[in-house]
C-alpha cells in the first residue's frame, strides 16, 4: 500500500471487505498513523460494496478469457483500463486526465490531458440516489426498537433489540435474545410492532413471501391469535402457498 500511496497520494478513505487481512492491528495502526479512514461494508451484504464487486467480476472474466485464448495479460489489463463506460470516462482518464496509448491507432492530440468529469460524476450520483430512493421502502429504525433479523442471509428470522445505530450507513447493532451482539444491514432487519414476547414462534417466512414487507404480528403457536398483515394481504407460506385457518378449530 505504501508504494501505491507514494505514487498516487494518500487517500482520505480506504474501502475494503471485512476479511482477516484488513482486520489486523498492524493495518489499523498504519491507517491511524497515515490519517486514513477505513470503511468496510455491512456483514454478509456484498451489495453495499457493489462497485468493487462488479469491477472484480469483470476483471476475472477478462483474465480467464485471456488465459484461455493465449493473449497477453498486460494488454488485457490495458484494454480494461482504457475502456470508458456509457456515461463516464475510462479509469485511466479519470486518474490521469488523458487517454493512454494502446495498440489501436489514435491522434496525438487525443493523448493531451483533459478533466471534464465533475458534472458527469454529479449527474451519475443523482441518478443512483434517485434509483435508491425509489426502490427502498424500508423505513429508518431507532434504538431500543424490537425487531426481527437474520444472523446469516438464508437463516430463519430471530428476535432482537437495536442497541446502536451505525457507524456505517444503514447498519445497526442488535442484541439477540441470547445476549449476543450482531451488526447487520437494514436489509436483514424487519420491525416487530407487536412489542410482545412470544415463545416457540413461527418464522416470519411462514407468513410472508416478500422480502420487503414489515413484520407486524407473529402469533404464538399455542394461542388462537389472528395474523395481521400490511394492507390486509393474504398470508402465504415461504413456498407461496396461501395459508387458510381450519374451521374445525372454531375460526371463521
Amino acid at each position: 500500500m505504501k508504494s501505491i500511496f507514494a505514487r498516487h497520494g494518500i487517500p482520505e478513505v480506504v474501502i475494503s471487505d471485512g476479511g482477516p487481512p484488513f482486520d489486523s492491528f498492524a493495518l489499523k495502526e498504519f491507517f491511524m498513523e497515515w490519517g486514513i479512514e477505513h470503511n468496510t461494508p455491512s456483514p454478509y451484504f456484498s451489495r453495499s460494496n457493489g462497485q468493487v464487486e462488479r469491477a472484480i467480476k469483470t476483471l476475472k472474466r477478462s483474465l480467464i478469457k485471456a488465459d484461455r485464448e493465449g493473449k497477453d495479460i498486460y494488454l488485457v489489463l490495458l484494454d480494461y483500463r482504457i475502456s470508458p463506460s456509457p456515461d463516464l470516462a475510462s479509469p485511466a482518464k479519470l486518474l490521469m486526465g488523458r487517454k493512454l496509448r494502446s495498440m489501436l491507432p489514435c491522434l496525438s492530440k487525443q493523448l493531451k490531458p483533459k478533466y471534464p468529469i465533475k458534472d458527469t460524476l454529479k449527474h451519475r450520483q443523482n441518478i443512483q440516489n434517485n434509483y435508491f430512493k425509489s426502490n427502498s421502502n424500508l423505513k429508518p429504525l431507532k434504538v431500543n426498537l424490537h425487531v426481527w433479523f437474520r444472523k446469516l442471509p438464508k437463516e430463519p428470522w430471530i428476535r432482537g433489540k437495536i442497541v446502536n445505530i451505525g457507524p456505517k450507513p444503514r447498519t445497526f447493532t442488535i442484541c439477540a435474545e441470547n445476549g449476543k451482539m450482531y451488526v447487520r444491514n437494514r436489509f436483514f432487519i424487519r420491525k416487530d410492532k407487536s412489542n410482545k414476547f412470544y415463545e416457540n414462534v413461527r418464522t416470519p417466512e411462514d407468513f410472508y413471501s416478500s422480502e420487503e414487507q414489515e413484520i407486524v404480528v407473529v402469533p404464538d403457536n399455542n394461542q388462537q391469535n389472528t395474523v395481521v398483515l400490511p394492507n390486509n394481504a393474504q398470508p402465504t407460506s415461504r413456498f407461496g402457498r396461501k395459508l387458510t385457518q381450519p374451521k374445525r378449530y372454531g375460526f371463521e
